[in-house]
């Protein structure tokens, strides 16, 4: 039988498990979402919304914030 990969082993999630991925409580990841400051959901099929798992990743580690954005 074949085990489910977890959450940060798939391509995208739903959004308590990617809440999850970055330590939020679920309204608290989607209100980030609703003001702009975390990357929208992709929608699937016309009624899945899944953010990808690179794209989370990326917001902790600022890989998807231009350069010029960060104040020296």
């Amino acid at each position: 039988m074949t085990k489910r990969p977890t959450p940060s082993q798939r391509l995208a999630v739903k959004a308590r498990e990617a809440a999850g991925l970055l330590s939020l409580e679920t309204d608290e990841f989607l209100s980030l979402v609703a003001v702009g400051v975390l990357p929208p959901p992709i929608p699937l099929g016309g009624k899945h919304e899944l953010w990808p798992v690179a794209v989370l990743a990326a917001v902790l580690s600022g890989d998807n914030v231009p350069e010029d954005d960060f104040e020296t």
